[in-house]
């Protein structure tokens, strides 16, 4: 049988979550052998209750009173935010605590829909109890360290901040485009495609809109609309299946559209469409035509982005009509 040891950085979450066991089990342990009936789980959310002025003067709490307390009212919302818990968690936790008398709440005057917790005197006294007992169980875990020669809580700081700045998802999707990225080929027009040019352009607009019949007519017979007339397609092509396309039309004599440009719904968001996009430009530039011109959506507002960032600049409709019932932004590639 497989170990976690042996699982590498997959198990991550599982170890640190054992060593946490482990830690609540150790100090409960410690809390028993002192008569005080505290599970270690609770130590965040009675540090958080207790005033700051307190957290290291036992003898601050000489003279235990309810003010004491409710002086460090916090709403549940704020000690789940404080520690990265959940509302439910939370409240599961301050219950324990308060059919043990260690806690107690008022209502919030501002929301009488908010619940506001504090230290009984009870739990006050119970944490002057164990004031001395946290700081040996620090001193201990300290001495861990040192004998590990490892800066655990630094590097749990930055491993913190670090999901935190971009989640595991993120980092999952920016690998796989990363991947993908490098391994995609770009392959100009073959007969052979002609079926996943239609089929990739048709779902896009059936997806936003619908085909119409100018469509019809140049996705069914590219090689006449568009490549005899002197235009060109390119197709991304990504571990052998064609997953994306675009088309340059030839329009006026000297110009250019880029158009039918569509990329499977597996692989949308991976900046397929990018790549396309600059092969397009590519071509355009290394031509003799003058122009180079798009016709959109506004809706499609990821696209718009995008075609500004290429160099693509909005501009009047020079024929104030498109023959795209779809299209409402005319766009002219204008680089800096």
């Amino acid at each position: 049988m497989q170990s976690l040891e042996k699982m590498g950085y997959m198990a991550l979450g599982s170890r640190f979550r054992r060593i946490s066991e482990l830690l609540y089990r150790q100090c409960d342990e410690l809390y028993l052998s002192r008569g005080i009936p505290l599970q270690s789980r609770c130590f965040p959310l009675l540090q958080l209750l207790l005033p700051n002025e307190y957290q290291q003067n036992t003898q601050s709490l000489n003279e235990l009173t309810e003010n004491i307390g409710i002086e460090s009212a916090l709403s549940i919302s704020e000690l789940a935010d404080a520690l990265g818990l959940t509302h439910s968690a939370i409240s599961q936790l301050s219950r324990k605590l308060e059919q043990q008398g260690w806690i107690q709440h008022t209502i919030d005057e501002a929301d009488e829909r908010r619940r506001l917790l504090f230290l009984s005197v009870k739990g006050l006294a119970v944490v002057k109890t164990l004031l001395p007992l946290w700081l040996w169980i620090e001193q201990a875990i300290i001495d861990i360290f040192k004998e590990t020669r490892f800066g655990l809580l630094a590097n749990i700081e930055q491993l913190e901040h670090a999901l935190q700045e971009q989640s595991i998802k993120r980092r999952v999707a920016n690998l796989e485009r990363k991947k993908l990225q490098q391994e995609i080929q770009i392959l100009a027009y073959d007969a052979q495609y002609d079926n996943a040019f239609y089929a990739l352009n048709k779902a896009w607009l059936e997806k936003y809109f619908y085909l119409e019949e100018h469509d019809k007519e140049v996705l069914g017979c590219p090689q006449k609309y568009i490549i005899d007339a002197g235009g060109q397609i390119f197709f991304a092509q990504y571990q052998g299946d064609i997953i994306g396309t675009v088309a340059l039309i030839p329009a006026n004599g000297d110009q250019l559209e880029l158009s039918k440009m569509a990329v499977d719904e597996c692989y949308q968001g991976l900046g397929v469409g990018k790549i396309l996009a600059k092969a397009a430009i590519d071509y355009y530039q290394q031509s003799t035509c003058q122009l180079l011109y798009l016709e959109s959506n506004r809706k499609l507002v990821p696209a718009i982005n995008l075609y500004h960032q290429l160099g693509f600049c909005e501009q009047p409709h020079p024929s104030a009509e498109s023959i795209y019932q779809r299209a409402d932004i005319y766009m002219v590639y204008q680089p800096k």
